[in-house]
């Protein structure tokens, strides 16, 4: 068996496919990090431009009820400031003559509240035009931006919360809304209210915010690539070469033939995995570091860490079995490789190029094993709806791989040992 193992390794690693799709993913990883580098030194990190926090980071800091009303107390000490405010429009146009993001402080308006007062009836078309076009002439000075940011970064998320909050509440309580939107918009409020009750950690946290792009669709296709054309000859080609006459009748036996080779694409897939991760981790982290790791609503980015990984192997595992099935069942490379790409690759194609208005439809589509290794799941909870009820949907991936393991094993020992041997 141990020969049978290192002898399919061999082959597997020796496959150009494989070789072309490692470093095509290596270099994707390497772009990705190089870009997120750039927007680092020159971009924006969400609401706030990281160039003018002259290396001071925002610290971490605790966010809840009872250090609420403090933190913005200082942020409106801060703002009734008059010397951190333009004294002039004219001013502030030649300070932004080469461009950048613009605060301005107590003048701030935020457009997206005028938008939902006018949804709830509450402003006319009249005043929602009028608030909409007194937008604010004074900002504060470029030079204040870094003490700014840092005072205000955990009171925007705290505010944040409590704006979805409202807006969830009334869609939750709305006659014009399906009763799935209600039932959602419901969940989500109460999911907010007790990140609040709770408190959350905020703080700079742009190393793992990076880390978990790179473990996005951008890259986890590569991924994928890397493991259906690893594994797609692993039958096929004995049946190419016509060598399928010789190992099928070898005194080993068909089922330790297939034995070997289902537990030699299994090494090849967790190694996949390993290497992935590990060039993931490293690439972002020597980049951008690894602060920021206790921030986090409702679950730190460490504990957040914790499940993508083991998901993401999981669904790795699920393409091994879905593409070694396909294997067992042809005798073209070219046909393996077409219908391994397609039935691993369907689910997520499906749902990036049609839109789906079924719920349960897209639901399905999302816990499907592709979706698992493309960590749709980590930028934002997704949930499956059932009997008006939300379940986290990274408690379905292991019974979605235990039913592909289920349907997939069987099908290979059965093609491959009954496998008829041409004269």
């Amino acid at each position: 068996m141990k020969t049978i193992i290192r002898y399919e390794l061999k082959k597997i690693f020796q496959n150009k496919l494989f070789i072309g799709a490692f470093i095509i993913c290596f270099v994707a990883m390497i772009a990705i990090s190089a870009v997120a580098v750039y927007q680092y030194n020159t971009g924006v990190r969400g609401s706030f431009d990281m160039e003018y926090l002259e290396n001071g980071k925002p610290t971490e800091v605790f966010v809840s009820n009872d250090t609420i009303d403090e933190l913005r107390k200082a942020v409106e000490d801060f703002e009734e400031r008059d010397d951190i405010y333009y004294e002039s429009h004219e001013e502030r146009l030649s300070d932004y003559a080469d461009g950048g993001t613009v605060f301005f402080g107590k003048y701030d308006i935020n457009t997206s509240d005028i938008f939902f007062k006018l949804e709830k009836g509450e402003i006319t078309e009249e005043e929602f035009e009028a608030l909409m076009s007194n937008t604010p002439k004074t900002s504060i000075k470029k030079q204040y931006f870094p003490e700014y940011i840092k005072l205000c970064w955990g009171v925007e998320e705290y505010e944040n919360i409590e704006r979805a909050i409202e807006r969830e509440e009334f869609y939750a309580s709305s006659n014009d809304e399906t009763q799935y939107y209600r039932d959602y918009n419901a969940f989500l409020a109460k999911q907010h209210r007790e990140i609040l009750e709770k408190g959350f950690v905020s703080g700079y946290d742009y190393g793992w915010e990076n880390f978990y792009s790179i473990l996005s669709q951008d890259v986890g296709i590569f991924l994928a690539i890397i493991i259906i054309f690893g594994l797609c000859n692993v039958f096929t080609l004995e049946y190419s070469l016509s060598v399928d006459a010789f190992l099928l009748s070898s005194k080993k036996g068909r089922g330790t033939l297939a034995g070997g080779k289902i537990i030699a694409a299994l090494i090849y897939t967790v190694i996949c995995f390993v290497v992935y991760a590990l060039l993931a981790l490293i690439i972002s982290f020597i980049f951008l570091g690894a602060e920021g790791m206790n921030v986090g609503q409702g679950e730190s980015h460490l504990t957040k860490l914790l499940t993508v990984i083991p998901f993401i192997l999981v669904g790795c595992i699920s393409l091994c079995f879905i593409t070694l099935a396909v294997s067992a069942f042809c005798k073209k490379q070219i046909t393996s490789i077409a219908v391994s790409s397609l039935v691993c690759l369907l689910p997520f194609l499906t749902e990036f190029i049609i839109y789906i208005d079924n719920q349960y439809i897209s639901q399905l589509l999302e816990v499907m094993p592709i979706n698992t290794v493309f960590g749709t799941y980590i930028y934002s909870s997704r949930y499956v709806y059932l009997d008006g009820n939300f379940i986290d949907m990274r408690y379905f991936f292991p019974f979605v791989a235990l039913a592909v393991m289920i349907v997939c094993l069987p099908l290979i020992y059965k093609k491959y040992t009954s496998h008829q041997v041409s004269n």
